[in-house]
């Protein structure tokens, strides 16, 4: 059941205080340990682009990607890291150092196997002592992108070089992080191309860690049908308690050259996905920077019809913006906006279009083409998805109207289409250019619809902007041990992906754990069956900060089926560890997909 309070509604154009209403908290967003870099990979890579997009990207960065190839083999390459590593220091910003040159032989191709040189102490103290006075704008040492890549069938060989050069970076400059980026494929063990992960495991020397996936569309599931929760989590099995992650989100669109209008039309998927990936990070501590990939658009040929084209957020402006509400989100604690995956609306006229509502362009509108009357009982409405269930915290809307004079809206959230739940309302004389303003704590929207009754004009909006909480209300989970599992099945259970699954290989008493990376207060817990047959079901949802919880937060039973989501709400504080314990099913115990809210 929601309750209303009264709110501020701020009227921006003629800076008079009336009132509003809003369910919820009006307390300001408290600050949240997560991410503390954000900067994109290779965006002062000498080879890409034009090379060097450290300035342009310094109004939301606080990272530069310094690259340049044959580093230990000539001047130039030293002399382009300290000419970036000047600049950066200028701009405020710290480097990351890609060092690969200095210790492994790259081959006539990027593409060839990398085996580290018999030389590299050498290169490396020839490099060291040229970057020492710039030390303290050094942010981390990049060692080799992709390793157990490009080193199929050697994962322990190349593990062991890594660590070996770990080591020696570390003696030189201790407390500088190192850090190492894995392809998707190389860590999910599919025993054929890839020999095991499993076996190999992660070099314990690195300090930072991430994984990149990259693919045209809006959904996690496109990387080997898996999503980039279920690779992090396969990370999260093999890190150490020290080592930390790094997000490597996309940011281009991957096409062809001759794509670049696909590439503009694309920009609401892309960013759809976007959302998605960066709430992995947001407010979680084993999360230490987020590096797109990339900022710069780059068409590379790699001979062979071998050959990758992207479009980046330099010439993809609506990416671009939104990754710089992330980035000075990550390096000043600024409120985030959400970017909608998609915009509804009522009727269109001609010449507007629903999205301009969200393009952060105040001169563009979307417009009804008709207006509202609680007379006629007409009515027109515009909604927005955000992509997944999410707490609102803010919401603000910018009036287009002429004349000035009295409107009645209503505002509606939930988490399905058309929401039906009220969680507020404008009813007073509004003008345009005139911003409305809404603040609380809003759980579970997914859905944002606002209803106009009545209005002197053609119904019409500027913008409108949705800001979520961070910390994100869900968290990512990471499943520890079950019943019965294995190392990589068990992940499905909490990968953000419906169309995989856990299952316990039998019936009843089944059992499967999270470990919630955190302990926070676990405000709802959603569970998605798979059940054949229909039937009598009972489940036991326990919590609490060590594993193998025993405090029993809340049965669920009844009824259940295939595909019927289940919840509990809970709010119960101290929770870093849940074990969900089916002790009565008509089936074999299966989940398709567990979600922890905080």
């Amino acid at each position: 059941m929601w309750f209303h309070e009264r709110w501020r509604l701020v009227l921006g154009i003629l800076g008079v205080m009336l009132t509003g209403m809003m369910p919820g908290l009006s307390a300001a967003q408290s600050g949240s340990t997560g991410p503390r870099y954000f900067g994109y990979y290779a965006s002062a890579a000498s080879w890409v682009g034009t090379g060097n997009y450290t300035a342009a990207t310094s109004d939301h960065a606080n990272v530069t990607w310094i690259a340049y190839p044959g580093l230990g083999d000539n001047t130039a390459a030293v002399n382009w890291h300290l000419e970036r590593l000047r600049e950066a220091q200028g701009l405020g910003m710290g480097g990351v150092l890609d060092v690969t040159g200095l210790f492994f032989d790259l081959g006539n191709t990027t593409r060839a196997p990398r085996y580290l040189r018999s030389d590299y102490l050498t290169r490396w103290q020839n490099y060291a002592n040229q970057i020492a006075p710039y030390l303290g704008s050094v942010t981390a040492f990049y060692l080799l992108d992709e390793p157990y890549l490009h080193v199929r069938g050697d994962k322990a060989g190349i593990r062991d070089a890594i660590n070996t050069v770990a080591q020696a970076i570390k003696a030189r400059f201790p407390g500088k992080p190192v850090a190492a980026i894995f392809d998707y494929a190389s860590i999910q063990d599919d025993g054929t191309t890839y020999p095991s992960f499993e076996a190999a495991g992660l070099p314990s020397e690195l300090d930072w860690l991430g994984v990149d996936c990259y693919y045209t569309g809006s959904t996690f599931e496109s990387c080997g049908g898996r999503s980039l929760v279920w690779y992090t989590n396969r990370l999260k099995q093999k890190m150490t308690a020290s080592q930390r992650l790094i997000l490597v989100p996309q940011a281009a669109y991957f096409g062809t050259q001759s794509q670049q209008s696909a590439a503009l039309a694309g920009q609401t998927s892309l960013l759809c996905r976007i959302e998605k990936e960066v709430s992995l990070a947001l407010g979680d501590p084993r999360f230490i920077g987020i590096f797109p990939f990339t900022y710069q658009s780059q068409h590379l040929d790699y001979g062979g019809g071998i050959r990758e084209d992207w479009f980046g957020p330099e010439h993809l402006p609506l990416v671009r913006r939104q990754y710089a509400r992330i980035g000075n989100h990550v390096r000043s604690g600024t409120p985030l906006r959400a970017h909608p995956c998609a915009v509804s609306a009522s009727q269109t006229y001609a010449g507007t279009s629903p999205e301009n509502v969200v393009d952060g362009d105040s001169n563009t509108v979307w417009n009804a083409g008709a207006g509202a009357s609680s007379g006629t009982g007409q009515r027109q409405w515009i909604e927005l998805d955000l992509g997944e269930r999410t707490t609102v915290t803010r919401l603000r809307l910018q009036v287009e109207q002429f004349p000035a004079g009295p409107t009645h809206h209503v505002i509606y959230g939930g988490p399905t289409p058309n929401p039906q739940t009220e969680i507020g309302r404008f009813q007073q004389s509004t003008q345009s250019l005139q911003w409305l303003e809404l603040t609380g704590t809003l759980h579970d929207i997914r859905y944002v619809r606002i209803v106009t009754v009545d209005n002197p004009s053609w119904v019409s909006w500027r913008e409108i902007e949705v800001y979520r909480s961070v910390p994100p209300s869900r968290v990512y989970a990471l499943p520890v041990a079950a019943s019965s599992n294995d190392n990589l099945t068990l992940l499905d259970v909490a990968d953000a992906n419906l169309q995989t699954l856990w299952q316990s290989g039998g019936f009843p008493a089944r059992w499967v754990e999270l470990d919630l990376g955190q302990v926070i207060t676990a405000r709802k817990i959603r569970l998605l069956p798979d059940q054949t047959p229909s039937g009598y079901t009972v489940h036991e949802i326990r919590g609490g900060a060590s594993p193998n919880p025993t405090t029993l937060l809340g049965t669920l039973s009844g009824t259940t089926s295939t595909g019927q989501w289940i919840e509990l709400n809970s709010g119960v504080g101290g929770i870093r560890y849940l074990r969900v314990l089916t002790t009565a099913s008509p089936s074999w115990v299966s989940w398709w997909e567990i979600e922890v809210y905080r």
